[in-house]
């Protein structure tokens, strides 16, 4: 959980500072949420963690078109 606090962190500042959330940290994210859910029991664990950063994802696209939020805002959320 501290993890999580620090990546998200570090996406606000870079976010203030320069308006963008770099894809590095978002692949970071990515990895350190699978990595986690790999190691949860049960069988279906991954899959609902797939399924719902497809739902968020999708969920907020229109948002993103309505210019209300910026893509890697979207993408960062989702995970």
């Amino acid at each position: 959980m501290i993890l999580l606090y620090i990546l998200l962190l570090v996406a606000v500042s870079f976010d203030i500072r320069t308006f963008r959330i770099p894809n590095q940290l978002i692949l970071f994210g990515l990895g350190g949420g699978l990595l986690y859910h790999l190691l949860l029991p049960g069988e279906q664990i991954l899959m609902f963690y797939m399924f719902s950063m497809a739902a968020v994802f999708l969920l907020l696209i229109p948002v993103y078109r309505l210019h209300a939020i910026g893509g890697g805002d979207v993408k960062l959320l989702s995970l």
